[in-house]
């Protein structure tokens, strides 16, 4: 594409699914302008198909898309999306004594998937955490300028709403509402009171 605009972008999707069909879902993993417009979710709504975007710098989400191909199925996604192999630029269609089972494929995706969370857990030392809506957050300053910079931004959020572990948060000062992965957020130990419109206090436990 020598142009990534959001009439290109709908232009060159509407010639992929005239010859595949439409998705069920499309997943916006690099939050491109382009996928974030007005004129692309139209777009996707009058095709039926549901927009995700992801968490920003949390490529995990988008798991599907960054490990493929996908050594766990044992077949490439243009074989398992189309059901045949292909030869040079020519499809080539496989005998049917070597057609494969598409639940042990699943079977053996899921069966890898899991291995694979718990190596990760071990590895990072991951917790289950928990936050509900009203609560109090720092979140974490993923870009620093320089070292000086702390970890986490001193301002306090409030968790408006979780799905596991997608938060959505607004900042006190601005008002301005993010989407964060869990793991970006700490909780602000201890209790908040109002003392007056503009500002709030924390009273220690």
């Amino acid at each position: 594409m020598k142009s990534i605009s959001t009439q290109d972008t709908i232009k060159v999707l509407k010639k992929i699914f005239s010859r595949a069909g439409n998705p069920a879902s499309i997943t916006a993993a690099d939050n491109g302008r382009q996928f974030c417009s007005q004129e692309f979710k139209t777009f996707c709504t009058e095709q039926g198909i549901t927009l995700f975007n992801t968490i920003p710098y949390w490529p995990q989400q988008n798991g599907e898309v960054e490990s493929t191909p996908h050594p766990s199925t044992g077949k490439s996604p243009s074989e398992l999306f189309y059901g045949r192999q292909f030869r040079d630029k020519l499809p080539f269609l496989t005998d049917l004594e070597n057609s494969y089972d598409d639940q042990e494929i699943r079977d053996r995706d899921i069966e890898r998937k899991d291995k694979s969370k718990l190596n990760e857990d071990r590895k990072r030392r991951a917790v289950d955490r928990e936050l509900e809506i009203g609560d109090k957050v720092y979140v974490k300053n993923l870009i620093k300028e320089n070292k000086l910079v702390s970890e986490f931004n001193p301002t306090p959020h409030t968790v408006i709403s979780s799905e596991g572990s997608d938060i959505n948060i607004k900042n006190d000062e601005t008002g301005q509402e993010y989407r964060r992965n869990i793991v970006h957020l700490k909780k602000v130990e201890g209790q908040w009171k109002v003392v007056d419109q503009d500002k709030e206090v924390q009273i220690d436990n």
